[in-house]
């Protein structure tokens, strides 16, 4: 599949956000803010450049040999879950809250 793997440019869409956006994700559950910032991404820049963080995010998990990082499934799964909450249109906090991503 052409473009599968997400660009950095993705990630760097990912930083900005979250640095303009510590309320969905500072001192929240690690699932919350899955979800809560990949509605934010989907809502900013579309659900692509959401997938593709999402996606980016687990695969540096995955292979960084960080010790205070991890790989895990079900945090794709919430941002994949974020990234629909966005598109609909949906207010990403009570949405993510509401759909047991809770904080």
């Amino acid at each position: 599949m052409t473009g599968a793997l997400p660009s950095p440019g993705d990630y760097a869409v990912c930083a900005k956000v979250k640095k303009e956006h510590p309320e969905l994700w500072k001192g929240k559950d690690d699932k919350f803010a899955h979800c809560a910032l990949a509605c934010q991404i989907a809502k900013d820049y579309g659900p692509w450049a959401a997938h593709n963080c999402a996606l980016w995010k687990e695969v540096v998990d995955k292979y960084d040999q960080d010790p205070t990082t991890h790989y895990d499934p079900a945090d794709y799964q919430a941002s994949i879950e974020g990234v629909r909450i966005g598109v609909g249109g949906g207010d990403c906090i009570e949405r993510c809250k509401r759909d047991k991503k809770c904080p």
